[in-house]
């Protein structure tokens, strides 16, 4: 049975709620009249005598609860009780149909509908939330004159000062016993949820697995022993902390989608003690109602390497990449859907195919999935096939033909080689020979597929991240691409979005490029907000390629301080200006603004007319003439 602690101001109250207790065979740990300027103190040494929760009522109980972390159970006035106070009061008031402001705290009360018709009252009810609002209370009532007012100890005493009758409202044993049946229930639940959890924490002691339950708020209830090694931590250092204090890596969002009901369940994968470990996320469910969360941390299996050791040449030559998922900008939606993802797909040994917009390299998502990764301990090696001419590709990627014939122990000096243990990111796969391409598909088959095949097989433990700015599908259809280096490379594939599609990211960018070059070249710029509206609607078809050397540009060249958004607009459209087809002749044609493309295609509907031009878009045609001065439309109208 759980443990309860008894702290009401009336010796009375008290009396009668031990003697209901005791009959209910309820185990009372402590029990006293207090003060309520002693609730705090008496509600600690009642919670290290053993209470589990305290039958306590009015502010006595506000304090607590403000307090102090231990459930309470609260007196509540009776419809009985209630009346009989306003009988009290018609008598001390000698009134007929006297004027009763009645101050409680919240939950205090029963139903009080028809409770002036039934006594003949005129009454007023406010509730107390906090504990300095009676004196506010009564200044917003004065208007009103009550007859006489019904409270607590500190109520009546306000009451008295400002001349006021006053009534104390005391409980009677009927309301007391009330409150010592939901006590009753309340330790009949806390006893179940008590042999619950020890069940639970016994599964979890020895599962093989980290658990953490939390509860709504995020809030750490229970963790196992494999969490309190992973973490260095003692199970009483955490309990209550917020998951995201002590997971700071996690997705936080993600988990409060599922605690909201948003979500079923979330996967990811995350870093302790140097090893790579899945976390899954699952809602807790009472009766239709999330309650809370379980977090479960498996470690990820690794396979045995086949060769044992990394050459640590490779790692002094720099082969050794330091990014991690947090260094790469994800404020956008979009950015940090594609790196959950890779969080996940970086616990496979599988191929991961980055599909990249122009302009983007993808080496800063390939390092982090490496770095998340179980070959994160070996050399990381990038290479761009394009950048290998198609008769060298073998030699380059594998090793001297002739060396391999001769002495296969001697032959492997090719960089798929170098990469063993750890990842190789090939970069432009489509121009990949076909034959490279077979060559890839036997050292990506498992080893009892190609034992015994007359070939040379080539036993590494490589981890390839490949990717392309090409539709792979397309080429495949065309023959360019073979079908099982396709189905083989293209299962784990990751979508990287555009800095267009990414806005938040984009302005990001641009800040960071924008202190980058300030700094280099000692000078200060401000760009204006309409700068910043006019940078997130351009194109950016060269991605953060061509923004960084945008913004070089921009600062080398910069001869105000105050960057508007025609300065952001006229340097992009000088250097990227379009390239149309005029009856098969290329022209370069600048860029321009939706809204200055909108005045210019209006002016000529209306034949330079300004008053037309304006009504139409709404405008006066002051502004129209400031726009048109802006986007450099004035001579060419007239």
């Amino acid at each position: 049975m759980a443990k309860i602690g008894i702290l009401f101001p009336e010796e009375q109250m008290v009396q009668v709620a031990r003697e209901s207790a005791l009959e209910k065979g309820l185990d009372i740990v402590y029990s006293k009249k207090i003060r309520t300027e002693e609730a705090i103190n008496e509600a600690r040494q009642a919670v290290e005598a053993g209470a589990q929760f305290l039958l306590v009522r009015g502010k006595q109980a506000l304090l607590i609860k403000k307090y102090l972390n231990i459930p309470v159970v609260e007196v509540h006035f009776t419809t009985q009780e209630l009346g009989l106070l306003l009988q009290q009061a018609i008598k001390i008031t000698n009134k007929k149909c006297p004027r009763v402001l009645l101050i409680s705290f919240e939950n205090m009360l029963p139903d009080i509908t028809y409770i002036e018709e039934l006594f003949n009252v005129k009454l007023q009810v406010r509730t107390i939330t906090q504990e300095d609002e009676v004196n506010e209370i009564f200044e917003a009532m004065d208007s009103w004159n009550p007859d006489i007012v019904i409270g607590g100890y500190e109520v009546c005493e306000y009451a008295n000062n400002r001349g006021y009758l006053s009534l104390y409202y005391s409980c009677t044993s009927e309301s007391v016993k009330l409150a010592v049946d939901v006590a009753e229930n309340m330790s009949k639940i806390m006893e179940s949820q008590m042999q619950s959890d020890a069940q639970f924490e016994t599964m979890i002691d020895t599962s093989f697995n980290g658990v953490i339950r939390i509860n709504k708020e995020g809030k750490i209830l229970v963790i196992n022993h494999l969490i309190e090694e992973l973490l260095e931590v003692k199970n009483s250092e955490i309990i209550g902390k917020d998951v995201e204090e002590i997971l700071p890596h996690i997705d936080y969002e993600q988990i409060f989608k599922i605690l909201s009901g948003e979500g079923e369940q979330f996967s990811t994968s995350i870093h302790l003690k140097n090893e790579a470990w899945m976390l899954l996320v699952a809602p807790i469910r009472l009766e239709l109602k999330i309650t809370g969360a379980i977090l479960s941390i498996k470690k990820f299996a690794e396979e045995i390497p086949r060769i044992n050791s990394v050459d640590p040449k490779l790692l002094l030559g720099g082969y050794l990449a330091n990014t991690t998922f947090d260094d790469i900008p994800s404020k956008s939606r979009a950015m940090k859907k594609v790196i959950n993802r890779a969080k996940i797909f970086s616990l496979s040994d599988r191929p991961i195919l980055l599909h990249l917009p122009r302009g983007i390299d993808g080496g800063i998502l390939a390092k982090a999935i490496h770095n998340n990764s179980s070959h994160k301990d070996g050399p990381f090696i990038s290479v761009d096939i394009a950048g290998i001419p198609a008769k060298a590709q073998l030699e380059a990627l594998i090793g001297d033909v002739q060396k391999i014939s001769n002495k296969p122990s001697q032959g492997m000096d090719g960089i798929i080689y170098k990469a063993n243990l750890g990842t190789l990111y090939l970069k432009g796969i489509e121009y990949l020979t076909t034959f490279m391409q077979h060559q890839l598909v036997r050292m990506l088959l498992p080893w009892n597929e190609i034992s015994t095949d007359a070939q040379m097989a080539h036993v590494l433990n490589v981890h390839f991240i490949v990717s392309t700015k090409e539709n792979l599908k397309v080429l495949m259809e065309e023959g360019k691409i073979e079908p099982e280096f396709y189905y083989l490379i293209s299962t784990l594939q990751l979508n990287m979005p555009s800095l267009r599609e990414c806005p938040e990211d984009l302005k990001h960018l641009f800040n960071e490029g924008l202190r980058k070059y300030m700094k280099q070249y000692n000078k200060y710029l401000h760009v204006t907000d309409g700068g910043c509206k006019a940078l997130l609607n351009l194109p950016w078809e060269g991605n953060s390629l061509q923004l960084d050397t945008f913004i070089e540009r921009l600062v080398l060249t910069a001869n105000k301080r105050n960057i508007d958004e025609i300065a952001i607009e006229k340097l992009y459209s000088t250097l990227y200006p379009k390239v149309v087809k005029i009856n098969g002749v290329s022209s370069f044609v600048t860029y321009r603004s939706q809204e200055a493309e909108e005045i210019e295609e209006a002016l000529r509907e209306y034949a330079g007319n300004r008053q037309k031009v304006a009504d139409f878009l709404g405008i006066s045609t002051t502004t129209l003439w400031r726009k048109m001065k802006k986007y450099g439309l004035i001579e060419t109208n007239n």
